[in-house]
């Protein structure tokens, strides 16, 4: 048999490039869930893509349909060669291209369930409906049905037995009228008249055998059709999606519809109370509180089934210990209970349970397990999917919490700042009176202290608008040279301070052009800075920094190498991450900042199409090297 397909866990990128399971979740936990909820669905699923229709998934009920063929990465065609002329792929066609969905009732279709076996004509409820990609193009075909073989057959056996019915009535009639026209020579002679009788009394026999018998057939063939009915039910129920309570609502809905039951309920268990709390309720009760709104584990008949783990099923709920309200079963005509636990796995998630008026026979018993284990699956899977939502808006209300405190306290933070570099200026101009040269060191102290506490808290809200996503861009055709002329312009000062030479080499095929890249000028000249400003603390007096640029492929590289100390193989992938500075105390000029400028430039780096990477040797220097796209 075909390896069936496994669904992964919905995973996402972060600006900063890491691949992480959205919110913490397991993501073995979420796979199974997802693969049983796809495998489980009592209804047949496959999922097509391309033009050509190729098996990407498909469920257990889907192999069983086609005969566990090899589906898996093949083309209808080939995987399913029988279908081709019976106008189901054109169907495939035209759902693709217009997007408007196909649903037939009992459609025939032929396939060869058995391999260098004769095709079997099935009937199938079907439904094609287009799948899309995010930017809306359909890109394949999801298929959804239920084998209703059965229920035709059982329809076409029921309508072949009152054809024969009929004729036998008529066969009876005939009888009658040949009688009334015998009745004088009946009359004639009384032996011929008893012999007539008996014969008489032999047809009506023979009759009255062949009608009980129908009945007890079409009875039958209405029962299968309903169990049928309730199965599709269940998988639309399941497969449509929306709230917890809604989807099992709709669940118990159909129990109470199509198995005739005086009403079905289900409880889903709350873990950390080991309490079931009732959420859906169809039929003769409706309502969601009482006294079995909330049943704790092991009290009551559903606090038993769920700590048994075990059905409870009985064609006789008078006299039934487990129903403590003998006399409302009684009275309500009560003859049937179905419980079941749902559990996924190890763990409990609910009980379904129902009561009905007549006898459930063992078909309909089968019907209820089968659909129990699909409630399992999806009341986990919904139950999954409503913690993602609510860990998500939690998660954007702390976000959007972060950034209102970090703009206030840049703003708390700023004012004073402000005050303080104003009167510094002051002072600087002399406005009252000469100051000392000692008096001129303390006062660019402080102002180098405040221009340095300015960069840090600017480094901060940049890095709380990557983070949440409020970064723009203004990407634009802007000259390499220009972006690195003003970098080199605003460090040349600090990098000759330090006793150190700045070197420039560039492709030769640039002599005398410019050479343009689709980029923010502003973020990448920001980035240059920082690499440049790096170099500087990292290289010792007498070291040379060499800025270099050229094409590779469709971008431009510009590359910041130094002859410093170099950053050992087990450090380097930690420099691009946020307040993280390496080796401290050791550089060659004391380090100052919260360690978010690689992080930073990294991010606008990718931000505008591009990236920024590493690469060094302890002891002999490091590259740092920004990739733009090139206009």
């Amino acid at each position: 048999m075909a390896k069936r397909p496994e669904l992964a866990p919905k995973q996402r990128e972060r600006s900063g490039g890491s691949t992480e399971v959205m919110h913490g979740l397991d993501p073995e936990t979420l796979q199974l869930l997802l693969t049983e909820t796809f495998q489980q669905s009592p209804s047949f699923l496959a999922v097509l893509v391309g033009p050509t229709y190729v098996f990407e998934m498909a469920n257990e009920a889907y192999f069983q349909l086609v005969g566990h063929r090899e589906l898996i990465g093949k083309p209808i065609r080939e995987a399913l060669p029988e279908v081709q002329k019976q106008g189901l792929i054109e169907l495939l066609d035209h759902v693709l291209e217009t997007g408007v969905p196909y649903v037939g009732k009992a459609i025939p279709a032929t396939l060869a369930r058995i391999p260098s076996g004769e095709p079997e004509t099935l009937y199938v409820d079907l439904a094609y409906q287009a799948i899309t990609d995010e930017t809306g193009a359909r890109i394949g075909v999801l298929v959804h049905g239920n084998d209703v073989t059965a229920h035709v057959q059982a329809n076409r056996e029921v309508e072949r037995l009152l054809k024969e019915s009929r004729a036998a009535q008529e066969a009876l009639e005939d009888a009658n009228t040949q009688l009334e026209e015998q009745q004088a020579e009946l009359e004639s002679t009384n032996h011929q008249l008893q012999e007539n009788a008996v014969e008489l009394e032999a047809q009506a026999e023979e009759l009255e055998v062949t009608t009980q018998d129908l009945a007890e057939r079409m009875v039958e063939a209405e029962a299968s059709s309903q169990r049928a009915r309730f199965a599709g039910a269940v998988g639309e129920a399941i497969t449509s999606g929306g709230a917890l309570a809604a989807v099992m609502q709709r669940c118990c809905e159909a129990a109470v519809t199509h198995l005739d039951t005086a009403f079905a309920r289900v409880w889903v268990l709350e873990p950390d109370e080991q309490m079931l709390v009732l959420t859906a309720s169809a039929g003769l009760y409706t309502h969601l509180n009482g006294t079995h709104g909330r049943v704790p584990v092991g009290q009551f008949k559903i606090g038993q089934i769920a700590a048994e783990r075990r059905p409870h099923l009985t064609n006789g709920v008078v006299g039934d210990p487990r129903v403590s309200d003998q006399e409302w079963a009684t009275r309500e005509g009560m003859v049937a209970f179905a419980g079941y636990p749902l559990p996924v796995g190890e763990e409990l998630v609910g009980v379904m349970a129902l009561f009905s008026r007549r006898e459930l026979v063992a078909a309909a018993f089968e019907a209820l397990e089968t659909a129990s284990t699909a409630i399992s699956v999806a009341i986990a899977n919904t139950k999954l999917l409503e913690s993602e939502r609510a860990a998500r808006v939690a998660a954007e209300a702390a976000s959007r919490g972060k950034s209102e405190f970090l703009s206030m306290m840049s703003h708390e933070l700023r004012t004073p700042l402000n005050a303080i570099g104003g009167f510094a200026q002051l002072l600087e101009m002399e406005v009252r009176g000469p100051m000392s040269a000692l008096q001129h060191d303390y006062l660019n102290r402080i102002q180098r202290a405040g221009q340095h506490l300015q960069s840090i808290i600017a480094e901060v809200l940049n890095y709380a608008h990557l983070d949440t996503g409020r970064m723009s861009y203004d990407t634009r055709d802007v000259a390499v040279e220009t972006i690195i002329d003003d970098a080199e312009m605003l460090v040349a000062a600090q990098i000759a301070e330090h006793g150190l030479t700045l070197a420039r080499h560039h492709d030769p095929s640039w002599a005398g052009s410019l050479h343009h890249v689709h980029a923010d000028g502003e973020k990448a000249r920001q980035i240059l800075i920082n690499l440049l400003s790096n170099a500087t603390k990292f290289t010792a007096p007498g070291g040379r920094i060499v800025l270099s640029f050229a094409v590779a492929g469709k971008c431009v590289e510009i590359r910041v190498s130094d002859t410093g100390r170099g950053i050992k193989a087990e450090d380097l992938a930690k420099v691009f991450e946020p307040f993280v500075q390496i080796d401290r105390m050791r550089t060659v000029v004391p380090q100052q900042g919260v360690g978010l400028g690689l992080a930073i430039s990294r991010d606008f780096a990718r931000g505008m199409g591009g990236d920024l990477s590493a690469t060094s040797t302890p002891g002999k220097g490091s590259t740092f090297t920004l990739s733009l796209r090139s206009a």
